[in-house]
């Protein structure tokens, strides 16, 4: 009999270990992937088509001493760290997730809610949890300031070099990218924070974090 349970700890080892992992590696392609789209959007300064002297600009003809020029590279690139502190946010807000709670398919997504009502044992791993979907929420209003600020000064540029319909599609495609990631992380963070629970911003469309992992269970 003991061998028995032993054999069942070991195999619920091997699958807690296997599910995490996983976990781990798609939370970590998916972030990798999507900081690198959100550099190119970022830096609209440089990669929306634009017109110098009548003709298409190259990158060398880009880099010169126009103080608007100059103004919305600063932007570009602040944008883009405030970007990259947001993703170290959302990714040690992930990592958590993964290691205090888990998706247990068959329970509702605010399952969590009622361990946390229920469950006072458990209130550490909570107040972490709430923590984190705060900082996450003021990080992300800061993120949305410094990238209006960011688009409203690169489309004045833009404007100001317009070069053809490539220029009106290249400005609007990169905003929308960073429209829709920024879109996608509001929605996270007012139902995370609304109803007390952890939704993953990697793993599948507004997978939630519903129960206490199997290592925490009291």
């Amino acid at each position: 009999m003991d061998d028995l349970e032993d054999m069942y700890d070991d195999f619920r080892s091997i699958t807690k270990f296997e599910n995490d992992t996983y976990q781990y590696f798609m939370i970590s392609k998916t972030a990798i992937v999507e900081f690198f789209k959100i550099i190119m959007a970022s830096f609209l300064s440089l990669t929306v088509v634009q017109s110098c002297d009548g003709e298409m600009c190259n990158f060398s003809d880009l880099i010169d001493n126009d103080s608007l020029l100059l103004s919305a590279i600063s932007m570009n690139l602040l944008n883009m760290i405030v970007f990259f502190l947001f993703y170290i946010v959302e990714f040690k807000r992930e990592i958590y997730q993964i290691r205090y709670l888990d998706i247990d398919k068959t329970k509702g997504d605010y399952k969590l809610v009622s361990i946390r009502k229920n469950e006072k044992k458990y209130a550490y791993i909570f107040k972490d949890l709430d923590w984190y979907n705060s900082l996450y929420r003021i990080v992300l209003y800061v993120l949305l300031c410094i990238t209006i600020i960011n688009w409203s000064l690169s489309s004045v540029l833009v404007a100001n070099r317009y070069y053809s319909f490539k220029t009106i599609i290249t400005l609007l495609t990169n905003i929308l990218l960073m429209s829709s990631k920024l879109s996608e992380s509001y929605t996270i963070s007012s139902e995370s924070l609304e109803h007390k629970i952890g939704i993953s911003a990697y793993l599948k469309e507004f997978t939630s974090f519903n129960v206490i992992d199997k290592d925490y269970i009291k």
